[in-house]
């Protein structure tokens, strides 16, 4: 029977000799995760459509807040605000304004693209 010293190390040289089999492939740059093209940001970004209500602007400008309906394939309506893509698009909108969006979606980035008066 080995003794408690022996069993550690070989315990511990037997966990070693698995680390190359759990480590994952680098980019060129060690270190670092690769960096999708713009075009790659693009195509993972994914675009939903929604209606709501102005209900405030925050940020200076660059969230609206919105009251918005069901939106179907991400969630349920509720109010939350969203960052504009370009603030200066929300001017000549004011609170309780109904209006469409578009809503681009990409990991934790959710940004209004585009927003007009619903008819």
């Amino acid at each position: 029977m080995k003794s408690a010293p022996a069993q550690i190390l070989a315990f511990a040289l037997s966990a070693l000799s698995l680390l190359p089999a759990c480590s994952q492939p680098q980019s060129a740059s060690a270190g670092t995760a690769p960096t999708p093209s713009s075009a790659e940001a693009q195509a993972q970004a994914k675009t939903y459509q929604g209606h709501g209500v102005i209900r405030g602007f925050q940020s200076e400008g660059r969230v609206v807040v919105l009251e918005h309906q069901a939106i179907p394939g991400l969630m349920e309506g509720m109010t939350m605000g969203f960052e504009l893509a370009d603030p200066a698009s929300a001017r000549g909108f004011k609170l309780g304004d109904h209006v469409d969006f578009n809503l681009s979606v990409q990991g934790d980035s959710w940004t209004v693209v585009s927003m007009t008066k619903s008819k």
